[in-house]
């Protein structure tokens, strides 16, 4: 008996800003069988009927977060450079400009989901120290007087809505402050 063996693609899509002047200025959602449509659209324009016919068929979209905008793709192991090509060949999605990233290929579908994880853990912890941690000396030496004596004195960061928090806190203080920034 002979077994298919799969190699498993995880793929970011980023989508390209809008300029200010147009109506919309939400992004276009992707679900995980227009991922496969557009690269069997790709497969068929980069490589034509044969690159279609051939590697095409193994092709299958089986996971696509819109939060993350990552997605995991099966292809044939025997496929995966045409499969490689035509996801990097993606420009377009639905009228939008489109950017691709092939982050990780793997053979099993769990080891591309642990680097998967791995990242999106790596993101938010590098999320929290951006948030958690002052600003270096060096570049902010002086502080006008017009702060609140409660502006000065945070709460450390420990949650999303804490953080939401003090956003709100800070766009009503914002008003009045002056940084200055001393150049080193």
């Amino acid at each position: 008996m002979v077994r298919f063996k799969n190699r498993w693609l995880l793929v970011t899509f980023s989508f390209d800003p809008l300029p200010p002047s147009s109506s919309t200025s939400s992004t276009p959602t992707l679900t995980a069988s227009d991922i496969t449509k557009l690269l069997r659209s790709s497969l068929q324009n980069n490589f034509g009927d044969l690159g279609s016919g051939v590697h095409g068929g193994s092709i299958q979209c089986k996971y696509y977060s819109p939060a993350l905008r990552t997605a995991i793709i099966r292809s044939a192991r025997e496929s995966l450079k045409y499969v490689w090509a035509a996801v990097t060949l993606i420009t377009e999605s639905r009228g939008r400009r489109l950017r691709t990233r092939v982050i990780h290929v793997g053979g099993t579908i769990k080891k591309v989901q642990l680097k998967a994880m791995g990242l999106d853990r790596a993101a938010i912890n590098n999320l929290q120290k951006l948030m958690v941690e002052p600003d270096p000396p060096s570049t902010t030496t002086t502080i006008s007087s017009s702060l609140p004596s409660s502006a000065t004195q945070l709460p450390p960061i420990t949650s999303l809505a804490s953080l939401s928090a003090l956003a709100v806190d800070e766009e009503e203080e914002d008003a009045g402050v002056q940084i200055a920034i001393d150049e080193v």
